[in-house]
């Protein structure tokens, strides 16, 4: 019976310890509420709307990705097709035509 009383005053004693562990800047911040509202159809500033996947960002990735001598060779409603070379063979890449070119197929 005993030992839950100690066990109790133990925890507070850390629980008080790790307040005073938090910088003063962390408590000087804002606390206020932003709501960030975003349009899905705003452009950027190449005019491009920011919700398809553009050949040149597809291209980028594919690049990245380690295909060398990237082109893109169809693109469509629904995906952009990037062909190029690796490992001294053709190859190609898939990508969604959605917003972060996600990768279909490799």
């Amino acid at each position: 019976m005993t030992t839950f009383p100690i066990k109790a005053i133990l925890a507070a004693a850390i629980g008080l310890g790790s307040l005073a562990a938090i910088p003063a800047s962390a408590m000087a911040s804002d606390t206020g509420l932003r709501i960030d509202v975003r349009d899905r159809w705003h452009q950027d500033d190449r005019g491009m709307r920011r919700d398809r996947c553009a050949p040149g960002f597809a291209l980028d990735k594919a690049e990245r990705s380690g295909l060398r001598r990237a082109r893109v060779v169809m693109q469509t409603p629904a995906r952009i097709v990037v062909e190029g070379w690796r490992f001294n063979h053709r190859d190609r890449m898939v990508f969604a035509n959605d917003r972060g070119c996600p990768i279909i197929r490799r």
